[in-house]
């Protein structure tokens, strides 16, 4: 008998077009806009510090591939400079380099490779990385120096060297208001390299969720969850407890919202998940923010605590129709 042609195979059968390259480089450009705002900040120290953290993960990983004899190759696909880059956007423009080579190098190695590398650890590997270096050297990864300049050319001299919610938290909601939500919204305010630069990281999140990288389930959880939660607070007690507003562009909630909470390995896979772990990992953050004694950390803590969640949140499932009662219990059991 003749032979079709055609060969039978498992699926998929039609490439979406992503690729795990694809996917990284997009990342590394949606971030590009963070890194100017840095650069512009806080100058050379900002080129240095990210110069560092990239060559660095690049080392790390290469070193890492050949001690579990994986081809060097995967190199290519971005996602060590990916996390290099990631991690020194949230730390001082003049942190020392040997700190940035630290965090880096435990980012790579016992956050992502000891685990099996991309795809199989069970925690975000860039916070993984900050939270061995918080551990570590508190004093040095939060001090924060001032910027060059504010967004409008000018010396910015009398920014205080704290953040807006250190300010918070010492001295109360009023004493925050030295800080416009429009100053912190467009990254005059002190903090990590890129991780404050607020419009600039909306700017990357909307490109990444055109794109098609990231779903925008995560974000809009987060988000809604940021008033849900942050607006209760504050209608109990609008002068103990700051705005809605005020926590979503404080800090890095934003560097959080668009591009560590959302990460691939460690965020749910069902749609209906991913807006409970958005919203799970807000509803913490604003906790930990207001009552906890890291508040600089909230968001990231928040989503390393949730990361712990996501096989639950994957359960969340539509209903298969069609389905026996016994082949649906079998299906949700898989």
């Amino acid at each position: 008998m003749k032979s079709s042609g055609l060969i039978v195979d498992v699926g998929p059968h039609i490439h979406g077009g992503n690729s795990i390259a694809r996917t990284m480089h997009n990342q590394i450009i949606a971030l590009m806009p963070a890194v100017a705002v840095g650069v512009y900040m806080f100058g050379a120290g900002a080129v240095r510090a990210i110069a560092v953290a990239v060559a660095a993960a690049v080392v790390f990983e290469y070193l890492m591939l050949r001690a579990l004899k994986k081809p060097a190759s995967a190199l290519a696909d971005g996602s060590a400079a990916l996390t290099g880059l990631l991690l020194v956007l949230m730390l001082p423009a003049d942190v020392p380099w040997w700190v940035i080579v630290v965090g880096v190098g435990s980012s790579i190695v016992i956050g992502k490779m000891l685990f099996g590398g991309l795809g199989a650890y069970p925690f975000n590997p860039v916070i993984v990385g900050w939270v061995i270096l918080l551990l570590s050297w508190p004093g040095l990864i939060n001090k924060w120096p001032r910027p060059n300049h504010t967004l409008w050319g000018g010396i910015a001299e009398s920014l205080p060297a704290q953040t807006t919610i250190e300010i918070m938290k010492r001295y109360g909601v009023q004493m925050s208001g030295q800080f416009s939500l429009l100053d912190s919204f467009l990254g005059f305010q002190p903090g990590g390299i890129g991780s404050v630069a607020g419009l600039a990281l909306v700017i990357g999140g909307v490109f990444l969720i055109a794109r098609n990288i990231i779903s925008w389930q995560v974000p809009a959880g987060f988000i809604a969850g940021i008033f849900i939660f942050g607006g209760i607070y504050h209608a109990v007690d609008p002068t103990m407890y700051a705005s809605p507003l005020f926590h979503l562009v404080s800090g890095t909630t934003l560097f959080c919202i668009f591009f560590l909470a959302p990460e691939h390995t460690t965020s749910p896979n069902t749609k209906w998940g991913k807006l409970l772990f958005g919203l799970c990992c807000a509803a913490l953050t604003i906790v930990i923010r207001t009552h906890g004694t890291h508040a600089n950390g909230s968001a990231r803590f928040a989503i390393l605590l949730m990361n712990l969640l996501v096989p639950f949140f994957d359960r969340i499932r539509p209903p298969i129709l069609g389905l026996p009662k016994k082949s649906k219990e079998a299906a949700a059991d898989a």
